[in-house]
């Protein structure tokens, strides 16, 4: 009898981003809130495109977190609405 492989599932994570001028740092944390790893990305079209393949790399990216969309990360949250991911902007309080 051949029993079928099974697929594993991929583990949900979710993605995080503190955007700077030059450079954003991003996160990716799974279901119990652990970071998974941080990594800094070039706020250029070549550096979203490997922000967004690193956190993928990492299970299922259900959404991501950026902070201040309407200023150093406008063009990420572009970059990543464009490619259909589910944003949620982050305001920070001081």
């Amino acid at each position: 009898m051949i029993v079928p492989c099974l697929n594993p599932v991929s583990p949900i994570v979710i993605g995080g981003v503190d955007t700077h001028k030059e450079l954003h740092v991003a996160a990716v944390v799974n279901n119990s809130d652990v970071v998974l790893d941080t990594q800094k990305f070039s706020t250029t079209r070549s550096g979203y495109r490997a922000m967004l393949k690193w956190m993928r790399s990492f299970g299922d990216l259900k959404r991501i977190g950026v902070e201040c969309t309407g200023s150093y990360g406008a063009g990420l949250m572009r970059f990543l609405d464009n490619a259909g991911i589910e944003v949620l902007e982050v305001t920070s309080f001081r």
